[in-house]
């Protein structure tokens, strides 16, 4: 019988398209003011809020019969996830179609699409935090773990890339490159010029605030011992067993709990 790592690892790879066109795809968070540039709130009140928002596009989108994945981030990011492509051209034109519908309904509202990585000009005290019981464990989790987690969580939005993954050697060596890249990539795609209302200079915040959220989750492979490609997914599924475990699965009640143990410790 596989141990806890091997079950994971082969989890993993059972997601390869060994043989096929490799996809790619696309996850675009952006962060909305209102008119009177404040952001909008997440949660629904008296105010337009994020989750109304979220609900018109997805409504917007189904009316006209259109292919739409969005969700919120926890302090009312808005994020939108594009189908899996072979082309990123075509990734653009699913992204220039949801980009009119958005546009469209911010005239409406007198909203404003901040494309940048961090808010310019609130912290974290100012957001409120998205109303789901897991994203109240994530903030308590990151409380204690670093300085910078609630600014990871209501402040800062990404661009996430997603790629097929066609083996195991495909999978070590995707993730070797991904690690060893990242600094570069940081420089080159951090965009935050601005933080609590002021400019930034040189200083790369984006990078140091995801530093700073959680050291037992955040880093490189190198910080975890992994110095190649050769054994990568083994080494990294061990690793990630001891990490600490923010919340669990929903129950029968489909409510999320805490957890006080690693991953290795709940899967046990």
């Amino acid at each position: 019988m596989k141990n806890i790592a091997e079950q994971i690892e082969a989890h993993i790879l059972s997601g390869c398209k060994a043989g096929a066109e490799r996809a790619i795809g696309a996850e675009i968070e952006t962060i909305i003011y209102n008119s009177n540039g404040k952001r909008i709130p997440v949660n629904q009140g008296t105010e337009y809020s994020a989750t109304d928002f979220m609900q018109a596009i997805d409504s917007g989108c189904k009316d006209l019969d259109t292919y739409l994945t969005c969700s919120l981030e926890p302090g009312g990011q808005f994020e939108w996830a594009s189908h899996p492509a072979y082309h990123i051209h075509d990734i653009q034109q699913e992204f220039i179609a949801i980009q009119k519908t958005m546009n469209e309904l911010c005239a409406d509202h007198e909203l404003t699409l901040i494309d940048l990585a961090l808010d310019p000009i609130y912290n974290p005290n100012d957001i409120e935090l998205i109303n789901q019981h897991k994203y109240r464990l994530m903030h308590d989790c990151f409380m204690a773990t670093g300085k910078h987690g609630p600014w990871m969580m209501r402040n800062t939005a990404s661009v996430q890339v997603n790629i097929d993954l066609l083996s195991k050697q495909d999978a070590e060596e995707c993730g070797y490159i991904a690690d060893c890249i990242s600094p570069l990539a940081v420089i080159l795609f951090s965009n935050a010029p601005f933080m609590n209302n002021h400019p930034l200079g040189y200083e790369n915040i984006r990078y140091r605030i995801w530093e700073d959220t959680d050291p037992a989750r955040c880093g490189h492979l190198i910080d975890q011992g992994i110095h190649n490609s050769a054994g990568l997914l083994a080494q990294y599924c061990r690793y990630i067993l001891d990490v600490p475990v923010i919340f669990i699965t929903p129950d029968s009640s489909g409510e999320t709990s805490a957890f006080n143990g690693t991953i290795k410790q709940w899967l046990e």
